[in-house]
């Protein structure tokens, strides 16, 4: 009877144990390697008022400056020159973008596309960022100072609803909250 009281114990601990180091590694931010020389974070907040899944999603569309010092094809690059990057959005909550296919140097965050989920009649919609460029460094985490912010919620007592998305500049305790 005591050693099954004791079996049991030591079962529950050893899952707890394993749920608090599963838990504390998901939430580390990976370090940069030799496969991956720079690594950007793309913070984003989703606020689902509704019982539904979200019906959008995103893809992040990069330019990086030449060689030369100019930004290829200034306002309206070709799609081959552009690096996209899908987020990673919840289904209500804070979340993480990982980007760590941009090699180090000047980039900027050039458009992002919306895609449609579940959602019929409605083609992905490309708008244009005016957002400042970057620089990624060889061997350091960069967080974007944007957050993107995405909200849905019901109109009225419809099964109708709003939907906002936003960059919004990145505040000091959010900074904190990402590292």
């Amino acid at each position: 009877m005591k050693f099954n009281n004791v079996l049991k114990s030591l079962k529950t601990s050893l899952a707890i144990v394993l749920v608090v180091i599963l838990a504390s590694c998901a939430k580390q931010l990976p370090k940069p390697s030799k496969e991956v020389k720079s690594v950007l974070v793309i913070p984003a907040e989703v606020v689902n008022k509704t019982k539904m899944e979200r019906k959008y999603d995103y893809v992040f569309n990069f330019q990086s400056k030449s060689n030369s010092g100019s930004w290829k094809g200034n306002n309206s690059p070709q799609y081959d020159h552009l690096f996209s990057v899908r987020g990673n959005l919840q289904r209500n909550g804070n979340s993480l973008t990982i980007v760590s296919g941009l090699y180090p140097g000047e980039h900027r965050l050039f458009s992002m596309t919306e895609n449609p989920i579940n959602v019929r009649n409605v083609n992905p919609n490309t708008k244009r960022m005016q957002h400042r460029p970057f620089v990624l460094e060889e061997g350091k985490v960069l967080i974007y100072p944007y957050e993107l912010r995405y909200s849905q919620e019901f109109k009225g007592t419809t099964q109708m609803f709003n939907y906002s998305r936003k960059f919004e500049p990145l505040m000091d305790q959010g900074l904190k909250n990402i590292k």
